[in-house]
């Protein structure tokens, strides 16, 4: 097979029959069937709950369909078909301090093959940033990028891999009108100039942004009602064509997507008068009575009846075809330029407005694609039959009657029925031929030795990636690591100054066991954004493991990588700061076990928070796991409560209590070999006049031998609660059951 050019993706064809997806006996779509092939653009449209995102999901296999059939170019998929794929979320969650660049040369580093580096690297980042027109933002932090950038960004990420299929939910929502029709337009150019297979679900389209695209699957209540082409600007053809067949037609002055929208909703009795008046949604003018309009209408019908006569027959939505519509693109391009000329024209400010030129198709195409002529099938049923002896506005005013009459599921059903009896289902949904399948990519050989891998590059380098990435995003997120530091080092300087030059009596023995019960306390809870940055990265994660970008196990040790160097920093820098002030022993070899025991501290306290994270499915839900955690580890520490008086059924706590592991090494270390100034008062009433006694008294050790033992506990608690880091990062909230999730460790 020849090489494909560069940015020129293998062709894929997907085809689709009978999906179904059900949900404990609620069905969510049912009978979908159809084909995109290379060179195509097809938008998924319907209301709010038709099924479209559900839809795009089967056919890209993030969910496995209940029924029916999925082939890509004529064979039954494999896990190796990630490799051809891109999936682009409607909400697409990113680092903000990263720029448009490095999220891009993080990406390419994760999604090319690992021998692809260094200036073939920059050159492919370079195309896509090109081709998304990105390039007067690919130095900006993505939080200054506009909506529009973002998306485009997004897409960017995608088209690194060189997906043959590229799927998008719903990319053109919360745009403005320009910044929609931006992304469409590339959308539409990344389809026919790279051989791409696009397909992306819609609401409610602006009126010019329809006729781009070469193929609608229009959803209602998870029902097909319409496959097939859409329209021409200025035309009644296609999509329009058949819903003026079964009883809908369109007024001119209407958004065609706003009036099959709402013929398909039923939601009031206006929207079905309006339909019989000719406008099809509530809102839209009454059409014109009389001998004048009578006459247009005759002429419509009739014209619509020869096209229909003329064009009866297989609508061939094939690669070749795909490649031929220049005037159908110069009349779609035209009424998109007149609606941008129209549009205010501060959304330039946004950087959307004129981003991108319509493809050009130079190919000499027909009109055929865009304006392919719906076919009489929709005539079979038997309630299509009567109507089709009609005059128009007798049928639509029959269709209303209907909507009235059998309710909002029924009508459904009905509109549903029209379609599947029709001959353009079976034109649209035809299995395609051998001969009519483009070649197979690499990645989709059959016996998959193109790609054993899941991963386009090994778990070193994976990890390698993460770590950069997270220790950027730490590096300039402010309550990541500035506002951290001034916390550290600031409260440090606040409780020594607090506790400032304890004095060596029976006094200051009790203030030095306050300070270290304030500060370790403090130290270990210090790395909060462990809790309030998580959400974002858990979304990031999740993203990117769908992708096959990473696996659970590269994440988990580049982000654990990433932070330990600002930990033991912060800490360490802290705990002199907090040591000295406070007037504890000079003693080198004390301060050293001081610090290592505060380092410790707060590397426990990150495992435990980062833990608290990983349960949660929101900041709310880790806030309040968190609290109430830290609220046990500090009632049972050892300080406020001696074990022996804690009830029998809670003393497990106390004896795994990290911070109580952290306040024995700290007074262990302090008060041995602590000389205490006692006055003859104090000594008439029994004052310990050695730190020694003081921890006999407390029932610690008072050697320094016993330090190392708690500081081997302490690890083995940070270790053990990043191992169950590890696993509620890799099971929980993933989407994918947990026996799936297993089998992905055995991939590793």
């Amino acid at each position: 097979m020849a090489a494909t050019p560069v940015g020129r993706a293998a062709g894929v064809a997907l085809e689709w029959d009978n999906l179904g997806f059900e949900v404990k006996d609620k069905v969510i779509v049912s009978g979908i069937s159809g084909r995109a092939v290379p060179g195509t653009l097809t938008l998924l449209m319907g209301p709010s709950g038709a099924g479209k995102t559900t839809l795009l999901n089967l056919l890209s296999r993030r969910t496995a369909a209940t029924s029916g059939e999925i082939l890509f170019n004529g064979k039954k998929p494999t896990y190796q078909l990630q490799r051809v794929q891109g999936f682009v979320e409607q909400e697409v969650a990113q680092f903000e301090t990263l720029t448009v660049r490095e999220i891009l040369e993080t990406t390419a580093r994760l999604k090319l093959p690992e021998h692809v580096k260094g200036k073939a690297l920059r050159d492919r980042i370079d195309e896509v940033i090109s081709a998304l027109d990105i390039s007067k933002c690919e130095h900006t932090r993505v939080s200054g990028c506009s909506g529009g950038e973002k998306r485009r960004l997004a897409v960017a990420a995608e088209l690194l891999g060189e997906p043959s299929l590229l799927f998008l939910d719903e990319p053109t929502t919360g745009l403005d009108s320009n910044a929609a029709m931006t992304i469409i337009r590339i959308l539409r150019r990344l389809a026919r100039e790279q051989n791409r297979t696009i397909i992306c679900t819609i609401h409610q389209p602006r009126a010019s942004i329809l006729p781009l695209a070469d193929q609608l699957v229009l959803l209602a209540s998870g029902r097909q009602v319409y496959t097939g082409p859409t329209f021409t600007p200025g035309h009644s053809d296609g999509l329009l064509a058949y819903f003026e067949g079964i009883g809908f037609p369109c007024s001119k002055v209407e958004n065609p997507a706003d009036h099959i929208v709402d013929v398909i909703n039923l939601r009031t009795d206006g929207d079905a008068a309006a339909g019989a008046d000719g406008g099809g949604s509530a809102g839209s003018p009454k059409k014109e009575t009389g001998p004048a309009a009578e006459a247009g209408v005759v002429a419509s019908s009739s014209s619509s009846a020869k096209e229909t006569a003329d064009g009866a027959g297989d609508i061939e939505l094939t690669s070749a075809a795909a490649a031929a519509d220049a005037d159908a693109d110069a009349d779609a391009e035209a009424a998109a330029d007149a609606a941008d000329a129209d549009a205010d024209a501060d959304a330039e400010a946004d950087g959307e407005a004129g981003a991108v030129e319509a493809p050009s198709d130079d190919a000499s195409d027909s009109a055929s694609e865009s304006s392919l002529p719906c076919t009489t099938g929709w005539a079979k049923g038997s309630d299509a039959h009567r109507l089709a002896a009609l005059p128009l506005e007798e049928r639509a005013a029959e269709a209303s009657e209907l909507r009235l009459t059998k309710g909002r599921a029924a009508f459904v059903e009905w509109i549903a029925d029209q379609f599947k009896q029709s001959d353009l289902r079976d034109s649209v949904t035809r299995r395609l031929a051998p001969d009519e399948l483009p070649a197979t990519p690499a990645a989709l050989s059959a016996d998959g030795s193109a790609r054993p891998s899941r991963y386009s590059v090994g778990c070193c380098t994976q990890t390698c990636v993460v770590t950069r990435r997270v220790f950027l995003f730490k590096l300039r997120e402010p309550e990541a690591t500035a506002t951290q530091a001034m916390n550290l080092i600031i409260m440090a300087a606040i409780i020594g100054w607090v506790y400032f030059d304890l004095p060596e009596n029976f006094k200051g023995v009790s203030d030095r066991f306050g300070f270290i019960a304030v500060y370790l306390l403090f130290i270990a809870f210090a790395p909060i954004d462990l809790l309030t940055l998580f959400p974002l990265e858990r979304s990031v994660f999740l993203r990117d493991t769908k992708a096959n970008l990473y696996g659970t196990l590269a994440f988990f040790f580049g982000r654990s990588i990433a932070e330990l160097p600002a930990h033991i920093l912060l800490s360490a820098a802290g705990g002199t700061v907090a040591y000295w002030m406070a007037g504890f022993q000079a003693d080198p070899e004390k301060f050293g076990i001081f610090i290592l025991n505060v380092v410790l501290m707060m590397l426990t306290g990150a495992s435990l928070l980062a833990f608290c994270s990983s349960l949660a499915r929101t900041l709310a839900e880790a806030n309040g796991i968190g609290t109430l955690i830290l609220m046990l580890v500090m009632i049972f520490n050892g300080f406020f409560i001696a074990e022996e008086n804690t009830p029998i059924f809670l003393r497990w706590i106390s004896q795994i209590s990290f911070l109580k592991f952290g306040l024995e090494v700290a007074m262990v270390n302090e008060l041995s070999g602590l000389t205490i100034e006692c006055s003859p008062h104090e000594l008439a009433l029994g004052c310990l006049t050695s730190g020694n006694d003081v921890l006999l008294a407390r029932n610690l050790p008072t050697t320094t031998d016993s330090i190392w033992e708690r500081f081997g506990w302490l690890a083995l608690t940070a270790v053990l609660l990043r191992l169950l880091t590890f696993f509620a990062l890799h099971f929980l909230y993933t989407g994918q059951s947990w026996a799936t999730r297993a089998r992905l460790m055995c991939e590793w």
